[in-house]
């Protein structure tokens, strides 16, 4: 309680007296101006400013700035004047930047609604905030503007104020709030209040208390009022549910000669704002159901999108690993999509969990390597009855097209800098060259060995076991797979729900809608630090959109409500002038602050390119990077025109100028040159190529602190995965993206007590515009249009950068749940 009910401003100075509520309505028959701060404030225990939710904007609407999700309350007093019980009542709701209230103020001579609609923006360090107010009923108050501000620039100090004005501007009221932790921490905050109005009288107004946390969800608030009155309450939190009750004693002595009291409640419902039942949950602990059909991406759409992002996937998990009341998890796997890195990532939030004491049950109809590889982290494996593991190994290809060119007519010229830069070798060969299966080779011994181990440590079993059902089994129906050891029971997903209770899950299964998100209780903006994604083929417009992505980490090192970038890399290269432009605004942030490099399943060449600027680079074993190299071609014509029937004919100056003159290739639309390149053109090719590779080279030696003959033995073009990158000191560290996280608030300072908020750039819109052709139609929904095959993007891909070096990973089917043009989010 902040204040009486008194209803609107006095034309002379005045106590508060809650004997007296009587003459506190009684000037409202001579002059109605604006309710005072006093009474528009008579719900809140504590100071708007430092108040949870500051009545939702209604006295402060700068609070609406700093909403993180929809809230709403309830409110109501009462009191006894005279004969009379007085009770006003307020209704409030808010969402983030805009909420609404109204207000009933009711006694002798007076009953009128307020109404109050305010807009606030700004973060946890300062926010401001304007509302507009009007009123109906008996008495009712002139309409009024009210401009707020909240300042918080630490955690032991918040600063609030208000101004409010009728619009004739002969009545104005400024008032403010100060808030202080002398802990920093909400264990203890003390406040003091206070309001002066003019052309109202000589009006004024303060209070000071203390709020004090018991406990998580349950605060103890004391106050003393004006000089008259003093207040004691209790604020009880359930979760997204709150209790708060509050009563007043006024020591002026009415005719009775007794004290006045008054008894205010607020119930409101929103955000997780700490739970007082916390130990009672506790002994009825529940697990997570997590049902991962389709596919775990990066990024998805808010709306018409059935995938997962992995960073809101591990966020969760991370969620299950703190929270006490909950005792495991339960996933069920059918039907997952996802690609290797992302599911080591997984399963090392996984294995985390475990590690901290809770129990992992999964559920898996069919699965391949990768995916039984995911699940075999868990305590229990359920295979469906009818179910199938398939451990056949790992493999590695892609299609080649010479063959098929040559009957179309269309040949190709090729530079490569060095022997492992193999991205031409599709379309200038018919198989792999030796330094190419090379490179593949140690990549799947890399992958199969990790999966091997992977697995046998979490199933107890041997190497020399798990090799021979891959290479004499392969195939396990339920029965088998119980026996080898690779499950623990067969059944249905009921089965999981019967293991889940025998596991110590006596509330059941909990879904992810029933999650309490906690709000963060101390003051000031929190730390933030930025994931910034770079996903698909160095680009300028598309994939990873150079020219955006830069523009993107430019305004972001200019940021000073951010204190570190995570720029996350799912990238085979491409474009060299992409890559560079990226890499180039890596550098320029990364002199305001810290840059962490997160690798996804590709960040190599192009993709490398743009990571050495940063202060660290993480890896998963399952990443494929290096390839530091550049690449050359030159598609054109050789009897395809001719085939066709058709003839060219042409003027040019300049002796180079017929290079791009050819005829739009069918379906791709994109121009087949007319002719090879001269050897002098070649020559020229070869130096500019060379050089770049040199570049490329030094660029990477002075980021890592290495020399150029050292970078140049790990380099040649050679693809790496994450775990041998390390070795040969082209990455950092292994981990996923909660590593460079944790890397990143390292790197710049942050208390390992803090909370940090992780914002995601760029910003994605509410759907995806390239699938709302699939999704509506006049007359009822249109079918999904068929993707392109991977070796399609790649080839148009290279014919729109004809003769151009790239920086590229010979990755046109690698991998067929990683689209090669990563188009996507």
């Amino acid at each position: 309680m902040t204040g009486p009910a008194a209803p609107v401003a006095r034309r002379r100075r005045c106590r508060v007296p809650w004997a007296t509520l009587a003459l506190l309505l009684a000037p409202l028959a001579a002059a109605a101006q604006f309710t005072p701060y006093a009474a528009r404030t008579q719900f809140l225990p504590s100071a708007p400013g430092m108040s949870p939710t500051g009545l939702l904007g209604y006295v402060n609407p700068a609070v609406l700035g700093r909403l993180t999700s929809s809230e709403s309350a309830v409110a109501w007093s009462t009191q006894r004047a005279g004969a009379e019980v007085v009770n006003d009542w307020g209704i409030y709701s808010a969402l983030p930047n805009i909420g609404f209230g109204v207000v009933r103020r009711h006694g002798p001579g007076v009953d009128f609604r307020e109404y109050r609609l305010g807009l606030g923006g700004g973060d946890g360090a300062s926010s401001l905030g304007l509302a507009y107010g009007w009123s109906s009923g008996d008495g009712a108050p002139d309409p009024i503007w009210v401009a707020g501000v909240i300042l918080q620039p630490r955690r032991a100090w918040s600063l609030g104020a208000t101004f409010t004005s009728n619009f004739d501007g002969d009545a104005r009221e400024l008032a403010g709030d100060l808030g202080w932790r002398p802990f920093d921490s909400p264990r203890l905050s003390l406040f003091a209040e206070g309001a002066r109005g003019w052309d109202t009288g000589d009006n004024s107004y303060w209070n000071a208390g203390a709020d004090m946390r018991l406990w998580p969800g349950f605060h103890v608030t004391g106050s003393y009022l004006d000089g008259e009155t003093v207040s004691l309450g209790v604020r009880v939190e359930f979760g997204a549910a709150g209790l708060w009750t509050q009563r007043h004693r006024d020591r002026h002595r009415g005719g009775s000669g007794e004290d006045r009291t008054r008894s205010l409640h607020l119930v409101r419902l929103g955000p997780h704002r700490g739970d007082v039942s916390t130990p009672l949950r506790q002994q009825r602990r529940n697990f997570l159901q997590l049902d991962l059909h389709g596919s775990v991406r990066h990024r998805v759409y808010p709306l018409f999108d059935e995938g997962r992002s992995l960073l809101g996937l591990l966020q969760t998990l991370r969620r299950v690993e703190r929270d006490p009341a909950l005792a495991g998890v339960a996933i069920n796997l059918s039907g997952l999509r996802i690609d290797p890195a992302m599911s080591w990532e997984l399963r090392t939030q996984l294995q985390a969990l475990r590690d901290a004491g809770r129990t992992v049950v999964v559920y898996i109809d069919r699965a391949d390597l990768r995916r039984y590889h995911l699940a075999s982290v868990a305590d229990v494996v359920v295979l469906d009855p009818m179910g199938l593991i398939l451990l056949q190994g790992v493999a590695a290809g892609q299609i080649y097209l010479r063959g098929a060119l040559d009957k179309l007519g269309i040949s190709s010229q090729e530079w490569r800098y060095h022997e492992y830069k193999s991205a031409f070798e599709t379309v200038n060969r018919t198989g792999m060259s030796d330094r190419d299966r090379e490179q593949w080779q140690a990549l799947l011994e890399d992958d199969y060995g990790r999966a091997r181990h992977d697995i046998t440590s979490s199933r107890g079993l041997t190497a020399a076991v798990f090799d021979s059902l891959v290479n004499h089994v392969t195939g396990l129906l339920p029965a088998e797979a119980v026996a080898a050891g690779l499950v623990d029971s067969v059944g249905r997903w009921e089965a999981v729900e019967r293991i889940v209770v025998q596991r110590g899950g006596t509330g059941g299964l909990l879904q992810e809608s029933d999650l309490q998100y906690a709000q963060v209780e101390q003051w000031g903006a929190p730390p933030t630090v930025a994931v910034v994604y770079a996903i698909g083929v160095c680009a300028m417009d598309s994939g990873i959109r150079a020219r955006k992505l830069a523009v993107e980490l430019r305004e972001l090192a200019e940021d000073d409500g951010v204190d570190a970038v995570v720029l996350r890399v799912d990238s085979p290269g491409g474009d060299v002038l992409a890559s560079d432009l990226v890499a180039d605004a890596v550098a320029a942030c990364r002199a305001r602050k810290p840059v962490v490099v997160s690798q996804a399943r590709l960040a190599a060449s192009g993709g490398y390119w743009i990571s050495i600027e940063s202060d660290a680079i993480v890896a998963t074993p399952a990443t494929i990077t290096g390839s530091i190299g550049v690449i050359g071609g030159w598609f054109y014509n050789q009897g395809f025109r001719e085939r066709l029937g058709l003839t060219v004919d042409h003027v040019q100056i300049g002796d180079h100028a017929d290079l791009g003159l050819g005829l739009p290739l069918p379906l791709l639309g994109i121009p087949l040159p007319e002719r090879a390149l001269t050897d002098e053109e070649v020559r020229r090719t070869d130096r500019v190529l060379s050089s770049l590779y040199d570049d490329f080279v030094a660029r990477v030696a002075t980021a890592r602190g290495r020399t150029p003959a050292q970078i140049d033995a790990a380099a040649r073009g050679r693809i790496w995965a994450g775990t041998a990158a390390v070795e040969q000191g082209l990455v950092d560290t292994l981990g996923g993206l909660q590593t460079a996280i944790k890397l990143a608030r390292d790197h710049a300072g942050i208390a390992t007590d803090r909370q940090v908020r992780v914002v995601e750039r760029p910003r994605l819109g509410w759907f995806s515009f390239r699938d709302w052709p699939g999704l509506v139609m006049a007359g009822g929904p249109r079918r999904a249009q068929v993707p392109q095959p991977a070796w399609i993007s790649w080839l148009r891909f290279r014919l729109e950068h004809n003769g151009q070096p790239m920086v590229l990973l010979p990755e046109p089917l690698l991998d067929p749940l990683v689209p090669w043009s990563g188009d996507r989010p």
